[in-house]
């Protein structure tokens, strides 16, 4: 009883209700900002169609726009908010830990205009970072406006942030899990309740414009055998290799950024001109990585495994150039694309060994290799392996092998002594 009256100190109802309309308020706007990424990444496809008869028009366009538009983002958030760059969850985990104040506004403005610009353009980046910053601010503005006290404000702007992770990919039982094990790191009935409520209310409302259609569908049957746990260990246990690598270039990209001489937007700007050429030569190769994703588990590249290890290392140090230019853009997209590039090209190899029976298929280690590089660089194994069943619509029994191949990738990075991605980038450069 005395547990349950602890429970119930809140207002329930209206802590439920709060949590249920910034729910709400977050699909929206995720899914405003999902719709004008779309539209903004069609336009910029049209142009090379608009310009059919003159490549050099062609060309010269997708150069100035793109550039134009990562310059742009970086300076609205260089004058309007600095707190807007990047991802956001390293801002989202500061301010829990009381080391900097909720934001407005503002960062919602730059955040929203300026991850369009950026994810425009053509960089490696995801929405699932802005997503999620843009619906905590906004769910922590709707608690003080309903006028709760501290403690519910905090647990609805948490909440917030997982209903952002669930609207981005279609996923609220892993935006949940992903709000305690990477964002509170503890546990607690109120904050299941509001987290709950919160991630299900986005997720309804977001589908609403998406009809809940699965992000990566996968062939019918695939499954990891339980012969096949001894190579999805080791592999596992690879992909913690590769997630520590993923780690270094991001850093590395960021520490060379920060010292170049033509400062922040500068870089912005040489990086569009870059992501503009792609456009034009490579398209395939530009974007957050859900296309390559599809195409990957498609089978695209079954034949041509030397060509996907180059395209792998390609998007590998795209994404931490992308991510230097300290635009609005999430990590978990970009990263996602790398890990199923990782993971299918490992299963073409294992394919042409004598144990290729007790190996993966290419399309099931891709999910693997999704999972494991989540998990190894954010050192989250739940919220990755969840995250990569729902997003491929899986059978029930892919989940276990996708958690020993979750739980496996974590152990190298603690082997190294390497911190989790997001505690990096919110820690000051000295201590990076």
């Amino acid at each position: 009883m005395p547990d349950m009256k602890r429970f119930l100190s809140l207002p329930l109802l209206c802590f439920a209700l709060t949590a249920a309309i910034s729910g709400a308020l977050s699909g929206l706007a995720v899914a405003l900002f999902r719709i004008s990424i779309t539209l903004a990444e069609k336009a910029r496809s049209a142009i090379p169609e608009l310009l059919s008869d003159n490549q050099a028009a062609q060309l010269i366009s997708l150069l100035s726009i793109c550039a134009s538009a990562t310059w742009l983002s970086a300076k609205l958030v260089a004058k309007f908010s600095p707190q807007a760059s990047g991802s956001g969850i390293p801002h989202v985990e500061s301010v829990l830990k009381g080391e900097c104040s909720p934001p407005g506004w503002k960062l919602l403005a730059v955040k929203f205009f300026g991850g369009i610009l950026s994810m425009g353009s053509g960089l490696a980046l995801g929405r699932e970072g802005p997503s999620i910053q843009i619906s905590a601010v906004l769910s922590r503005m709707l608690a003080v406006f309903a006028k709760l006290d501290s403690e519910a404000c905090r647990l609805i702007f948490v909440s917030g942030a997982g209903a952002g992770l669930s609207a981005a990919f279609n996923a609220p039982l892993a935006a949940i899990v992903f709000v305690f094990e990477e964002l509170m790191k503890s546990f607690s009935r109120k904050l299941l309740l509001c987290a709950a409520i919160s991630s299900f209310c986005s997720y309804g409302v977001v589908n609403l414009f998406f009809d809940g259609a699965v992000e990566f569908p996968i062939p019918d049957g695939s499954f990891f055998p339980l012969k096949s746990y001894p190579a999805i260990m080791l592999f596992g246990l690879l992909f913690g290799v590769v997630g520590i690598a993923y780690e270094k270039v991001i850093l590395g990209m960021i520490y060379f950024a920060g010292r170049a001489k033509i400062g922040k937007s500068g870089y912005a700007l040489l990086i569009g001109l870059a992501s503009g050429y792609l456009c034009f030569q490579f398209p395939q190769a530009v974007g957050g990585g859900e296309d390559i994703v599809r195409s990957t588990l498609d089978g695209v590249w079954s034949s041509a495994p030397l060509i996907l290890a180059v395209f792998f290392i390609f998007r590998l140090s795209f994404a931490g150039a992308s991510y230097a230019s300290a635009v609005p853009g999430g990590l978990f997209a970009p990263m996602l694309a790398v890990g199923a590039q990782g993971g299918f090209l490992l299963g073409i190899l294992c394919a042409d060994t004598p144990f290729s029976e007790f190996a993966p298929l290419p399309a099931e280690a891709s999910l693997m290799g999704m999972a494991a590089l989540f998990a190894a660089a954010v050192r989250a194994p739940l919220t990755g392996a969840i995250l990569v069943f729902e997003m491929s619509g899986s059978q029930i029994g892919t989940l276990p092998g996708l958690l020993l191949a979750s739980f496996a990738a974590t152990i190298a990075p603690k082997l190294a002594g390497e911190r989790p991605i997001y505690d990096l980038l919110s820690a000051p450069p000295s201590k990076q």
